[in-house]
């Protein structure tokens, strides 16, 4: 399996610092699984966490390391 690249992470999630690209290279996880994460992620903000099924394995793992970069954007 080829690690995902710095371009393929951000072309997805925007920017990350480093440290959050270097945790999802780490984390072994395919294109897929990271586009699956984002939108899980994207749709926990806007609308909760109310879903029909939860995500699970690497997607969780995924979801997490967003958790940890996401800084709310101040009101335009």
């Amino acid at each position: 399996m080829v690690p995902l690249t710095h371009k393929q992470i951000t072309d997805i999630t925007g920017s990350l610092d480093d440290d959050l690209i270097v945790r999802i290279v780490d984390s072994g996880a395919t294109l897929e699984e990271l586009v699956e994460a984002h939108g899980w992620f994207v749709d926990s903000r806007a609308m909760g966490k109310a879903r029909h099924h939860r995500p699970a394995g690497k997607v969780v793992q995924l979801c997490e390391i967003l958790e940890a970069g996401w800084v709310p954007r101040e009101p335009e």
